[in-house]
């Protein structure tokens, strides 16, 4: 393990079965951590924390774990983060800073009627083409399609390089990413509004039954 640690640091650490146990915390890159770990990725580099598998054939696994036994998933972990892409916890929960006292008031508005926007980018059943991602049937959105109807909901991010299942190499280029977490919002206005329709067409074939009525 190479590293370095600050004249200040009062870390202890101890290795036991080629595991390292530290008492202190943490800084990889940043010398004053704020954090058990805290890690300072720099402005050039591909992402700030990397986590690989032991081997080849094995898969990182990140887990969040709490002492408590009572609530949990296995292992009493909380949160895991799975090498093949799953990401589990244990509530279901996935919260979004949401108060109004944070957000600017004039950019508050009715949301527009995003049904016809969802009855375009339909999802597919598909399966990953690189040997680095999960070798499963999937489903879910073509990015392609889906900003062809709404380009917010689409973001280009760094190129992906890999080996493609039948051993063409894969170019190092941007590729796209849908934010599905944003159709959440646009699926409950579209909700309302069907329910509005429902209850407009219901309100008039009353009225109708009304008017025949002798």
């Amino acid at each position: 393990m190479w590293g370095s640690l600050a004249t200040t640091s009062k870390l202890l650490a101890s290795l036991d079965d080629n595991k390292i146990f530290l008492d202190e915390p943490v800084g990889i890159v940043d010398t004053t951590p704020d954090a058990m770990l805290d890690v300072g990725g720099t402005s050039d580099g591909p992402s700030d924390l990397i986590f690989q598998g032991r081997s080849n054939t094995t898969l990182p696994t990140v887990s969040i774990f709490n002492v408590r036994s009572d609530v949990g998933l296995p292992n009493n972990s909380k949160f895991n983060v799975l090498g093949d892409g799953d990401v589990q916890n244990a509530t279901g929960v996935y919260a979004t800073i949401s108060d109004v006292r944070l957000k600017d008031s004039d950019s508050i508005y009715a949301a527009r009627s995003y049904l016809d926007d969802l009855l375009h980018p339909d999802m597919r059943p598909h399966k990953f083409r690189l040997t680095s991602m999960p070798d499963r049937d999937m489903l879910g959105y073509l990015a392609q399609r889906v900003e062809k109807v709404k380009p917010g909901l689409v973001k280009d991010v760094d190129g992906h390089s890999g080996t493609t299942r039948d051993g063409v190499g894969f170019v190092d280029e941007p590729y796209k990413i849908v934010k599905q977490s944003l159709f959440i919002p646009m699926l409950h206005t579209a909700v309302i509004e069907i329910a509005e329709r429902v209850a407009q067409l219901e309100l008039e074939s009353m009225e109708r039954r009304l008017e025949e009525m002798p």
